[in-house]
């Protein structure tokens, strides 16, 4: 099946192609962004010259002008010149040169022979007071200039002006060193060569986008094959790269997408065998009422019992079976709160030492401290609940004095509650199935109480398990707390 892909999306291996041509084009495009720049980059030297001359013309002439002029150079990274009437350097203060990371990426770029340096300009440029900036300003008029030496690869700025006292000439000179700036004159040449090596990339570029995309649109084919079955097949793609391990992943959610079915296939057929005996006895008692003759009062009390007690079942069953389908689908819809876990067990374990069952039956809760939990806290009601109601039935059955404790408290970032009870305790055969549905050694019981804990437990990021002691049962999970959970 072709993919159709929404308007205005561009497919990924158009995509692929066109990087690979920005990138063959990328070296022609910098050296035509570098030229357009250069004409302001010397503007903004040539004016930065002519200011800082103006800044230090007022300083020629006193005691202490060569200590004034070598710190404006030094401010601003310019070489700086105090040229007497006679023409002679009296003040020489350069502090033109590249420092720290400008030096480094120099060194990078122009490789060991270096990068062209304004030094090296200096002895082909002749005296500076005979230099065509020094002579106009000599005249009067503040001149400045930009010319490319050393190949295009080095920008130099002159300015010069009179200085306060009429007589001395300012004069100040600034470079700037580029490497893409020596590719200046060659790029027309580059020009072809980009030209050339974009065919070769638009080429390379469509090849690449073909295999990424190709195994891709093989896995998109074979998944929506899965979503029409049901039989939900391992998809197929023998490969050892990151598209290989995108199979695999596809492969495992599947295998967990079938164990779901199967899981669901059977837990629909324990929900039709648990029902199928209260909706027996409904279907008997109905009948033997529509028969017709007298019905004795022990015989019509001895139905609605039977009646009573089947709609009890069914009504515990189909309740129990909601809660567990919203605890099983993550309780998305619900509104979870901050929970104390502590007074929770106190307040059920206070409101269970009431219950006639208890009688006789010690009734103990040990809180460390308040122990906060972001949750719906009628779920969680519900696990200590039935926890509870399953410790409170045992009990009396164990050897010594009958008891149940629940302790609560905070560790490593999680909120640990244990239910113990004095009871006979589960029988080794029967530890790996409490938390399956409709399992259930208690006449009378829905088999869904623990399954129910199981799933509410870890719809808030924890964990449940069965912690069978040397006497009793116990039952241990654990939430996380407000600061551990994810953002």
């Amino acid at each position: 099946m072709r993919a159709v892909w929404p308007r205005g999306w561009i497919p990924l291996r158009h995509r692929a192609a066109l990087v690979a041509v920005s990138v063959a084009a990328l070296p022609l495009l910098l050296v035509w962004l570098s030229a357009l720049g250069d004409a302001a980059l010397g503007q903004r030297m040539a004016e930065r010259g002519l200011q800082a001359a103006a800044r230090a013309a007022p300083q020629v002439g006193r005691p202490d002008t060569a200590a004034q002029v070598e710190a404006l150079a030094r401010k601003e990274g310019l070489w700086m010149r105090v040229i007497d009437e006679d023409g002679r350097v009296v003040v020489d203060a350069n502090h033109d040169a590249a420092t720290g990371l400008a030096a480094w990426s120099q060194a990078l770029f122009f490789g060991p022979e270096g990068p062209p340096t304004l030094a090296g300009w200096e002895l082909s440029a002749g005296p500076p007071g005979q230099r065509l900036v020094a002579l106009a300003a000599e005249q009067g008029r503040a001149s400045h200039t930009c010319t490319f030496v050393e190949g295009h690869r080095l920008l130099v700025c002159e300015a010069a002006r009179v200085a306060g006292d009429g007589r001395s000439i300012l004069y100040v000179v600034e470079s700037s060193q580029a490497a893409i700036r020596s590719l200046h004159d060659a790029r027309y040449p580059l020009l072809k060569l980009t030209l050339i090596s974009g065919v070769l990339a638009l080429v390379l570029g469509a090849w690449l986008g073909w295999r990424m995309v190709r195994p891709i649109e093989q896995l998109r084919a074979q998944v929506l094959d899965r979503s029409r079955s049901a039989a939900l097949a391992p998809v197929a793609l023998d490969r050892r790269d990151e598209l290989g391990d995108l199979a695999r992943a596809f492969n495992r959610l599947l295998g967990a997408l079938r164990d779901r079915g199967a899981a669901n296939e059977a837990f629909a057929a324990d929900l039709a065998h648990e029902v199928k005996n209260p909706v027996a006895a409904v279907r008997a008692a109905s009948e033997r009422l529509s028969a017709g003759g007298p019905i004795d009062a022990e015989r019509a009390a001895r139905l609605g019992r039977v009646l009573r007690e089947a709609s009890d079942r069914l009504e515990r069953l189909s309740n129990r079976f909601l809660e567990l389908a919203r605890a099983e689908a993550g309780l998305v819809h619900s509104h979870r709160e901050r929970v104390p876990m502590g007074l929770l067990a106190e307040r059920l374990v206070e409101r269970l030492a009431a219950d006639p069952r208890a009688e006789g039956v010690r009734l103990a809760a040990v809180v460390a401290g308040p122990c906060v939990v972001v949750a719906v806290a009628e779920r969680l009601e519900t696990v200590l609940m039935n926890l509870l109601d399953n410790a409170l039935r045992f009990a009396p059955e164990g050897v010594g004095p009958p008891q149940v404790t629940v302790t609560v408290a905070e560790r490593a970032g999680r909120v640990e509650v244990r239910v113990e009870d004095s009871g006979p305790g589960v029988p080794i055969a029967d530890r790996e199935r409490v938390f399956q549905r409709f399992f259930s050694r208690r006449p009378g019981g829905t088999g869904l109480g623990l399954a129910l804990c199981q799933a509410i437990v870890e719809a808030h990021g924890g964990e449940i398990a069965l912690e069978p002691g040397p006497a009793g049962c116990g039952f241990f999970f654990w939430l996380p707390t407000i600061d551990s959970q994810p953002r």
